[in-house]
């Protein structure tokens, strides 16, 4: 009895308790990542979920790459959300490896949807001056020469599957509580 119970502490105090963080893809039928931003930790999950349109997540921009091209780390494919459905929607799932900036985008050029800056960050830069801030991953990507977002091609760095919507949290600004 003893023995069980000095296991299951040791589990519960070992035990790594990672956060699943959800980001939607075409939020109303925008250009958009909601929210554009999180902060995960090693060992996270990011999940991003398609609420409408054809859409990519695509790792690329920041100080890694120019805008709207594509690195390495991960490529989710072309996945279409339907618009008003929230469950049995695609997700692309991706575990946070680093605490440092990882800048993504939708490689869909049809519409030019990163010159639209639709990119986004997982622990983005604080300093609006640093390329792997949203700001500058914004302006990045709007000053890219339209049409040459590059294609995802295959998935990569993550799984597909489906998922149902999480309503999104609305931050309370404490200025709004006192007037």
């Amino acid at each position: 009895m003893h023995f069980t119970k000095s296991i299951i502490a040791a589990s519960v105090v070992s035990g790594v308790y990672a956060a699943t963080h959800q980001i939607q893809v075409g939020t109303g039928g925008q250009r958009v990542f909601t929210p554009a931003t999180v902060d995960a930790a090693v060992g996270d999950t990011v999940q991003f979920i398609w609420v409408a349109g054809n859409h990519t997540v695509t790792s690329g921009g920041g100080s890694s790459s120019a805008a709207c091209q594509p690195t390495a780390q991960f490529n989710s494919g072309f996945l279409i959300g339907n618009a008003g459905q929230t469950t049995n929607q695609p997700t692309f799932s991706m575990t946070v490896k680093t605490t440092a900036p990882i800048t993504f985008y939708c490689a869909q050029n049809q519409n030019d949807h990163c010159q639209a800056s639709m990119v986004g960050a997982i622990n983005p830069s604080a300093d609006n001056n640093n390329a792997n801030s949203l700001v500058q991953l914004q302006r990045q990507a709007s000053q890219t020469k339209v049409g040459s977002s590059g294609v995802a091609k295959k998935v990569t760095g993550g799984t597909v599957g489906k998922g149902n919507v999480i309503k999104q949290k609305r931050e309370v600004v404490p200025s709004r509580l006192f007037k």
